[in-house]
């Protein structure tokens, strides 16, 4: 009979130690020159991200959407009345 100790039978999870000196990084400073160029590629990453935003969120835009999933919507259920299923009266101003 063999029996199993608990540390056998916990799962041992393998991986890199990437702590201290065992970090790629370690030991290793950031020059000015990096930081500036981190910084500025952020700066542009969310000044895209913040374009992007009010371009989708344009009042236009959300009226264009709407119109066409309306008439989508019609043009569905416009074959229910011919197929005699009840209709669905949506007030649409």
């Amino acid at each position: 009979m063999i029996l199993a100790t608990e540390s056998q039978m916990t799962p041992v999870k393998k991986g890199r130690n990437q702590k201290g000196e065992h970090n790629n990084h370690f030991g290793h400073k950031m020059t000015q020159q990096s930081r500036n160029a981190i910084s500025q590629s952020q700066k542009h990453r969310y000044s895209l991200l913040r374009q992007a935003l009010d371009q989708a969120a344009n009042d236009d835009r959300i009226r264009q959407v709407v119109n066409e999933e309306i008439k989508k919507y019609l043009a569905e259920n416009a074959t229910q009345v011919n197929n005699n299923k009840p209709t669905n009266n949506i007030p649409l101003i």
